[in-house]
């Protein structure tokens, strides 16, 4: 394919990805993804020389997916439902029991098929491995699956994956090998944590992955011209390709102590993805396998961002108005880049703000709930700001008696709050500083003027959750239930545990400033459940949050 096409190609796929939700597939099973619809991430792209995957990467192919082993006995072969993997036909074959991958099919149309015929050395399959999306996870040092015959490499080599390492104990996981045999040309997770690497027969390049989180990667075996791209972050280097010949290998050898999962492999060979096609790859990838922090989670009351927090929302992020003209804009979301989700559309804020300031007429609801904050009162807008000092935008609130956008809520029996915000200033000592993070009626994330100190509060009772520090960054949890059912929770801290209970009141209050003069507070991010959260989800939003927002 000449290269003008393939470029044409790989930037409609990549317009593709961010087409209107109205004009893309919703599949039930999925929870409330977003995904491209009708054709296969791959039919843009060269022909690859193998290509594995939990959902279907070309439409021209139409065999199975894997072929599953359950413990009780039996094989059967799982096909797809569209473009997506048959999870109920496997939940039915693996019901009460636990399934392996014998064989893991390779879409290419080269029938380069990844078998294990060693049941002790097979991966498990795991139907919930990542927001409700299948997955093959590796258990032991032994567990591989393996291509039968040869191939011999060809420069350039072009490897992709989409996996995870969930415990790093100093050891590494092979995810994608070409060859048998060393030296390979491979994408492993090496000994250092934190880390990914590409290498050959010589050279390699190392780049950033956290452990513990899913993580799309393309790289390049080229020898100078070499470049591995993590997550749409790319590092340039010099890796000198193998051309040992040998077959294609996926989860090859991880250590025992380490726990490796996967959703997709694909490899080529004497081909090398452009950048354009590495991007389009990228984002087709972690729009469809790396959910957004709310898709996994019971359903909000109310959800507020700078970022978008569920697939499902196709709305704008905020509305603003600028200060030269009186002028409004909404202003929506980028597709996925290399944060861990969809970040406010910053380039067209700056655009309409341009020489001026501006201000936040609306919060839009991404809970689906329709329940927007809005604030109509010009002079008691907060101000939106780009860059907050750190390359991240926020909302500011600096007026004393700013109160930023209220909403009806109905009160239930039980309710968590939670925000990414900063007081920014730290007045004299004494009193409430009224810079409600959220809160509704009574119920409040609240600093304190005595310095370093955070309160939960229902009206009657506090948690003094521990963490906090009124300059910095955090991700704030107040849970509200009868009794001691309390929670407080300040970024990834431990847990603070103690009496507090839902009220009343019936606003939404968000980003308040209306008791002492002086008083700065940032915000980003603020969602309310009726209901109590549990301490996985704490734990994982919290880390969610940190991870995209920098916190420390």
């Amino acid at each position: 394919m000449p290269e003008p096409v393939r470029l044409a190609l790989a930037l409609l796929l990549a317009a593709a990805i961010a087409v209107p939700a109205s004009a893309r597939m919703h599949a039930p099973y999925r929870g409330h993804r977003i995904i491209p619809a009708n054709a296969g991430v791959l039919d843009g792209f060269t022909a690859p020389a193998a290509a594995y995957s939990f959902r279907k990467l070309r439409t021209a192919y139409a065999g199975s997916a894997v072929k599953l082993r359950r413990t009780t006995g039996g094989t059967q072969d799982i096909g797809f439902v569209g473009n997506d993997f048959d999870t109920a036909t496997a939940a039915t074959f693996c019901a009460a029991t636990t399934c392996f991958l014998d064989t893991w099919y390779d879409q290419s149309g080269n029938a380069r098929h990844l078998v294990q015929a060693t049941a002790a050395n097979q991966p498990q399959y795991i139907a919930n491995c990542n927001g409700s999306l299948p997955c093959a996870r590796a258990l032991s040092a032994s567990t591989v699956l393996l291509m039968a015959g040869t191939v011999t490499p060809a420069m350039p080599v072009s490897l992709s994956t989409v996996a995870h390492r969930n415990v790093t104990s100093g050891n590494a996981c092979y995810l994608l090998s070409m060859a048998s045999a060393a030296p390979h040309n491979q994408i492993i997770t090496p000994a250092a944590a934190n880390s990914w690497q590409l290498f050959g027969a010589s050279g390699s390049i190392i780049a950033t992955a956290a452990d513990g989180a899913w993580h799309a990667a393309e790289g390049v075996v080229n020898g100078a011209s070499s470049v591995f791209n993590i997550d749409g972050a790319e590092t340039a280097g010099t890796i000198t390709g193998s051309v040992v010949a040998g077959g294609f290998n996926a989860q090859n050898n991880p250590a025992a102590s380490s726990q490796c999962s996967q959703t997709e492999a694909v490899v080529w060979n004497g081909y090398a993805l452009t950048g354009a096609e590495r991007t389009a790859l990228q984002q087709n990838q972690r729009n469809y396998w790396m959910p957004l922090p709310l898709d996994t989670f019971a359903a909000p009351s109310g959800a507020y961002s700078l970022r978008k927090l569920k697939s499902s929302y196709a709305g704008p992020a905020i509305r603003l108005r600028r200060a030269s003209d009186n002028a409004e804009q909404d202003i929506g979301f980028l597709g996925f880049t290399g944060f861990t989700g969809a970040p406010i559309d910053t380039a067209a804020a700056n655009a309409f703000c341009a020489s001026t300031t501006c201000f936040v007429r609306t919060l839009y609801d991404q809970s689906g709930n329709t329940r927007h904050l809005a604030q109509v009162t010009t002079a008691i807008q907060p101000a939106f700001l780009a860059n907050c000092g750190d390359g991240l935008p926020c909302v500011r609130v600096t007026n004393t008696q700013q109160v930023e956008l209220t909403v009806a809520l109905p009160i239930g029996a039980s309710m968590t709050l939670n925000a990414v915000a900063r007081q920014t200033t730290r007045p004299t000592p004494g009193g409430f500083l009224s810079c409600y993070f959220a809160g509704a009626g009574q119920q409040q994330i609240v600093p304190h003027a005595d310095y370093d100190i955070l309160y939960i509060v229902d009206g009657t009772h506090n948690i003094n959750p521990a963490g906090w520090t009124a300059l910095n960054w955090h991700s704030l949890t107040g849970v509200f239930a009868p009794g001691v059912a309390g929670v407080g929770l300040v970024d990834a801290n431990a847990e603070t545990v103690g009496t507090m209970n839902v009220i009343g009141g019936t606003n939404l209050y968000v980003a308040a400033g209306n008791e002492t003069p002086g008083n700065v507070c940032d915000e980003r991010e603020f969602i309310v459940w009726f209901s109590a959260s549990t301490s996985g989800e704490r734990a994982a939003l919290h880390a969610n949050q940190k991870s995209f927002w920098s916190i420390p």
